[in-house]
């Protein structure tokens, strides 16, 4: 089954899946091979040490608090890179995002186990989740986090132009 607490106009206008109010999530289809993840999300304090969005991906990644991984991930996460909005950081020692955040997680070798559904002590919200079965250069992650970022975070200001008004 598929069901998703939806938060309409959540984000920049769009809808954004909550996982703060339900427990687990079934993939239609496990996602598989994957070695890069983009995604837009925030945690929540109530998340468990250890946990993620997704079961079986490194809590070393998901869980920026500095705790040990659990049994269920996968062992190609510790040697990986993580970005948030942009800026490479140590996953073990940055704070969980409790903001909406475009992060990149970026896996030493393809993950040896796919990601078939939430983890079930996660609480927090996924806007996008973008899977790669490789490693993206630096201009390809560069482009897709400023696209998600325009799209889910870029707060618009119309503003009149040099010499104009806004007045009628």
């Amino acid at each position: 089954t598929s069901f998703v607490i939806c938060e309409p106009n959540a984000l920049n206008g769009m809808p954004v899946a909550d996982w703060q109010h339900i427990w687990m999530q079934n993939l239609d289809e496990p996602v598989a091979g994957y070695q890069t993840i983009i995604m837009v999300y925030r945690d929540h304090d109530l998340s468990k040490p250890g946990s993620g969005p997704w079961l079986g991906v490194n809590a070393s990644l998901w869980d920026m608090r500095g705790n040990v991984a659990s049994a269920d991930t996968t062992p190609e996460s510790p040697q990986g890179r993580v970005w948030v909005n942009a800026n490479l950081v140590d996953p073990l020692a940055t704070p969980a995002p409790m903001d909406f955040c475009v992060a990149t997680f970026e896996l030493a070798a393809p993950a040896s186990q796919p990601i078939a559904r939430t983890h079930t002590e996660w609480e927090g919200a996924v806007a996008e989740f973008i899977a790669y079965d490789g490693v993206l250069d630096d201009a390809e992650r560069s482009g897709v986090e400023e696209y998600l970022r325009r799209k889910w975070l870029a707060e618009v200001t119309l503003a009149a132009a040099p010499g104009t008004s806004n007045e009628h």
